[in-house]
């Protein structure tokens, strides 16, 4: 649903996808011409594309415009999930099935109502500030239903002494309370909203990408290591 490529012979090609994985010296898949080093727009072609009613493509049974089908793809709740643990797209309603039959880790929620559910780590601190991915702590947490999953992640500022904290959600937002600390007394409270996974991303942050999850003092998070180094939290998911 975006921009279209014409060979010299009027054949269109979808230029975001298809025509980038043609080989060197892209030739036309239907006339074999090649298409030259600026390959000519179908404008007519989008816009008719544009102007259409379409079905998605992933199944979630919605009919849209192709000029509104991108923005649709960005929210729709069948469209495949990357697997933070092997990167495999999965639909969402797989995913659970997807880490039990991988074998992937899954911490198993602790529910202590119908209205939250919560699970207890400890964030290994004093290994994890120094590896080069800056993924300090990674947990997955199942919610009410086989399709409601959260994804906790910490993650290492690449040019400031910081981290960031984000939740990410399978099918439904929800707001998130993460403790650290063993205290009431010493401890820190935060109160997040989940985001949609695939806006999931691994590896350090960068300063100008702190908007996407809430960020703290690393240092702050280091006074509440015990002597092991370790600082224990807990994720709350309230329904």
């Amino acid at each position: 649903f975006g921009k279209i490529f014409m060979c010299p012979e009027g054949h269109g090609i979808c230029a975001e996808s298809c025509f980038r994985t043609l080989p060197v010296a892209r030739k036309c898949p239907q006339c074999r011409k090649a298409y030259g080093a600026l390959p000519c727009r179908g404008i007519m072609v989008e816009q008719m594309i544009g102007a259409l009613q379409w079905s998605c493509k992933h199944g979630c049974g919605l009919k849209c415009s192709g000029a509104q089908m991108a923005a649709h793809h960005v929210v729709c709740p069948a469209c495949p999930l990357r697997c933070p643990k092997c990167l495999d797209l999965v639909a969402p309603s797989n995913l659970l099935q997807h880490f039990n039959d991988k074998g992937h880790e899954m911490t198993n929620k602790g529910k202590l109502s119908d209205d939250v559910c919560q699970v207890s780590s400890r964030w290994n601190y004093k290994d994890y500030c120094t590896e080069a991915d800056g993924c300090s702590l990674a947990v997955c947490l199942q919610g009410w239903g086989a399709d409601d999953l959260f994804y906790l992640l910490l993650r290492f500022c690449e040019d400031q002494p910081s981290v960031m904290i984000t939740a990410f959600h399978c099918r439904s937002p929800h707001h998130c309370r993460v403790t650290f600390g063993n205290s009431t007394e010493t401890c820190m409270i935060f109160r997040i909203a989940s985001r949609p996974w695939h806006e999931y991303r691994s590896g350090r942050f960068k300063a100008a990408e702190s908007g996407t999850g809430l960020t703290f003092c690393a240092d702050s998070a280091g006074l509440l290591c015990g002597s092991d180094g370790k600082v224990k939290l807990r994720l709350e998911v309230l329904r």
